[in-house]
């Protein structure tokens, strides 16, 4: 009986040192629902979604926006002309009310425009120019004048047209005649006159009010007035 007790005493200090000493002690695991343990996303994963009740404590994101600059309408300024006599100024200008534009009149020394002058050149003398002056006339046309002293040189002037068409007529009827006339623009230094308007955004201008028979009427773009 004795021998048997001992044998159990024997029996369980030996399990006591496996137990303690020898055996492995357990690995504690902790589940992805367990509070203490932080949540983690791959790059490449999704990120875990907050419970509804969790992202109500959350105050929400306020995005950070640049104010608009303000914008300003793009002016352009423009110059209609020139005129060569305030009559025609006036004139343009009540065109330009009439169409809702409020134009500026300004005057400045230039080129005072006088017409469509039709000429030979190279006619040397009184006696060439009498010769061609009959040949002209026989064709229809009859006011060539010719002055030896003048400033414009050797040549027979056919005329002075302010309107294009009366000109390019005397032009085609001397080339039927024979002859190789010259049409240039006839000019003399003194005042003229512009229309000043300033046009916004995507205004547009009609030119064809301005015109006269044959006339150009120039739109120069100028610096807009800083008043």
């Amino acid at each position: 009986m004795r021998n048997l007790f001992l044998l159990l005493l024997l029996a369980n200090l030996g399990f006591a040192a496996w137990y303690f000493w020898v055996r492995e002690p357990p690995v504690v695991t902790r589940t992805i629902r367990d509070p203490e343990v932080p949540s983690i996303a791959l790059a490449s994963e999704p990120a875990p979604l907050v419970d509804s009740t969790e992202a109500s404590t959350v105050p929400p994101r306020v995005e950070e926006t640049a104010e608009s600059p303000p914008i300003f309408p793009v002016v352009r300024c423009f110059g209609i002309g020139p005129f060569s006599d305030m009559d025609s100024v006036e004139a343009a200008r009540t065109i330009l009310r009439n169409a809702g534009f409020d134009a500026l009149r300004r005057a400045e020394n230039g080129e005072v425009w006088l017409g469509h002058w039709i000429f030979l050149d190279n006619v040397t003398n009184q006696g060439q120019a009498d010769t061609l002056s009959e040949a002209l006339a026989d064709g229809g046309i009859e006011d060539s004048y010719f002055d030896p002293t003048g400033v414009d040189g050797d040549v027979l002037s056919l005329g002075l047209f302010r309107e294009f068409n009366r000109a390019e007529t005397i032009r085609i009827l001397a080339l039927e005649l024979g002859f190789e006339p010259v049409m240039v623009q006839r000019t003399r230094p003194g005042t003229v006159y512009w229309a000043d308007v300033t046009l916004a955004n995507a205004d547009t201008l009609d030119l064809t009010p301005f015109q006269s028979p044959g006339r150009i009427v120039r739109l120069e773009q100028r610096q807009c007035d800083s008043r």
